[in-house]
């Protein structure tokens, strides 16, 4: 990506400061206000960013060395988030009812839709970007991980269902999450992202719980 620092900037000291926790949460404020915007990323210079954040072209580059870190670094920190909402689904107790789970699913539709255009854009992004889209593949995997671990400790207790393979069916599940919600919830009203959050539970339910031991 254009806009890359001078190499001689030091960014060692800023970045294991919480001043950097706080400032990516500025730039990422304004990154995903430009993009609501219609803007693409791959449009935006640093310039338009740092305006939209109120600071400075020298201030970002104290931080980071391109657009392309900003945006992996936003990414981590969106997903830390999600894989944090999507843990407590799978800290339920194991004979919660559908409605419980439904309620979890609303929870995660709700905090991805709160990001859904950087989502996106990460989306497109990671095609060519290798660092994004290294970043997207680890987070990914570690959202398959939790999800398979969670599947095999249910199906020794008999909260799932004891005939699916916790790989595959986790693998495939966030997946069509992910892509699922990046395609429908930006731009969507709070009625639609019901409905999304009903049809997650669907699936979720009659792929993982329905029929298992423990859950009647």
């Amino acid at each position: 990506m254009a806009d890359q620092a001078p190499s001689v900037r030091k960014r060692t000291g800023a970045k294991s400061s919480r001043g950097h926790v706080d400032f990516r949460g500025r730039l990422l404020r304004a990154v995903e206000s430009l993009l609501e915007g219609g803007t693409s990323y791959s449009d935006l210079g640093i310039g338009q960013i740092v305006e939209a954040a109120g600071t400075s072209r020298s201030t970002f580059y104290l931080h980071f060395r391109d657009k392309s870190q900003l945006l992996e670094e936003c990414l981590r920190a969106v997903m830390d988030d999600l894989l944090r909402v999507a843990g407590l689904t799978w800290q339920l107790p194991h004979d919660s009812d559908r409605a419980a789970v439904g309620g979890a699913m609303g929870d995660v539709v709700s905090a991805f839709a709160t990001h859904a255009r950087l989502m996106a854009t990460v989306a497109d992004v990671a095609g060519v970007d290798g660092r994004v889209g290294s970043a997207l593949a680890d987070l990914m995997d570690q959202g398959r991980r939790n999800l398979a671990d969670h599947i095999r400790i249910g199906q020794q207790v008999g909260s799932v269902n004891a005939g699916i393979d916790a790989s595959s069916t986790a693998g495939l599940l966030v997946a069509m999450a992910e892509r699922g919600l990046i395609r429908l919830t930006p731009g969507a009203d709070p009625v639609a992202l019901a409905v999304i959050a009903d049809s997650m539970t669907h699936i979720v339910w009659s792929s993982l719980y329905e029929g298992a031991a423990c859950r009647g």
